[in-house]
C-alpha cells in the first residue's frame, strides 16, 4: 500500500513514507484514451513539467513511464488518421 493515495499501487514501492508524502498527488494510470490524460501528457511536453497535473501517471510493468506514454500517444493518434495497422 503507497501513502500517497491509500491504494495498492504496483508503480511505487511497498516501504511506509513519511507524512508529507501522504499529501501528495494521488497515483493514476495512463489512459490515452482519456482526454484529460492526453492533455495532461500534451502539457507536460509542453512545459517539461507536472506542475499543473493534478495526477501522478503511472503505466503497470512499465519502468520508463514517460517512453510508454509517448508510445501510446502515438499509436492513438496514429491508429485514429490512418486506422488500426497489423504489425
Amino acid at each position: 500500500m503507497d501513502c500517497y493515495s491509500g491504494n495498492q499501487n504496483p508503480a511505487v514501492a511497498t516501504l511506509p513514507m513519511g507524512k508529507l508524502a501522504s499529501f501528495g498527488r494521488p497515483f493514476v494510470e495512463f489512459d490515452v484514451r482519456n482526454k484529460e490524460h492526453r492533455r495532461h501528457f500534451t502539457q507536460y511536453l509542453q512545459t517539461n513539467a507536472w506542475g499543473e497535473c493534478p495526477y501522478r501517471f503511472f503505466l503497470p510493468g512499465k519502468i520508463i513511464a514517460i517512453a510508454a506514454m509517448r508510445q501510446e500517444m502515438l499509436e492513438y493518434y496514429t491508429n485514429k488518421e490512418f486506422g488500426k495497422i497489423d504489425c
